[in-house]
């Protein structure tokens, strides 16, 4: 029901992630769950901000800070 995307290493990101992301949160929202990222690279940040998809998604900075959002 939670997940957490740790992005640390992730150096491009397609238009084709970007829609499954997008279809991943709508799948984890409708059980009830919850979709959130971390670890994003600057360059990556900037294409959720462009597309304005850091306004969808909670993007936290670091894994422990994704972990901790999710208040378990």
């Amino acid at each position: 029901r939670f997940v957490l995307l740790n992005f640390d290493r992730v150096e491009f990101l397609s238009s084709a992630a970007l829609n499954k992301l997008i279809l991943l949160d709508r799948k984890a929202k409708a059980a009830g769950g919850k979709l959130k990222l971390c670890g994003l690279r600057p360059e990556i940040m900037e294409v959720f901000t462009i597309t304005r998809l850091d306004r969808v998604f909670q993007i936290k900075k670091t894994e422990a800070d994704g972990i901790e959002a999710f208040g378990l």
